[in-house]
């Protein structure tokens, strides 16, 4: 029973780390390539990028770091889920108003 417990967290371990890893990838691939390919979205395509990295962390801190290091400081973790999830929020709350033509 212990080795299946083991064999579900290493899973998901590796299935929560290329989750986050190919957000970022996609953000930096915001930043870096489409500000270049849309360069009337410049701004937005940064805050889009930023926005993917922010979500690629508090998904590695939520689904791998508390998992893995179940005993460190919740202030510590909880800010630094708070601090992405609250990049997340903003940045796709300004890429919805600049959608609707809110903000230019």
């Amino acid at each position: 029973m212990a080795g299946a417990l083991r064999w579900r967290l290493v899973v998901r371990t590796v299935l929560a780390t290329a989750w986050a890893a190919l957000l970022a990838l996609c953000g930096l691939l915001a930043i870096t390539d489409w500000t270049a390919r849309f360069p009337g979205f410049a701004a937005g395509c940064v805050v889009a990028g930023v926005t993917l990295i922010a979500m690629a962390e508090f998904v590695f801190a939520v689904l791998v770091a508390d998992r893995l290091f179940p005993g460190s400081s919740r202030v510590v973790s909880g800010g630094v889920q708070a601090a992405s999830a609250a990049t997340f929020i903003l940045g796709a709350a300004y890429l919805a108003a600049n959608l609707i033509g809110a903000v230019s």
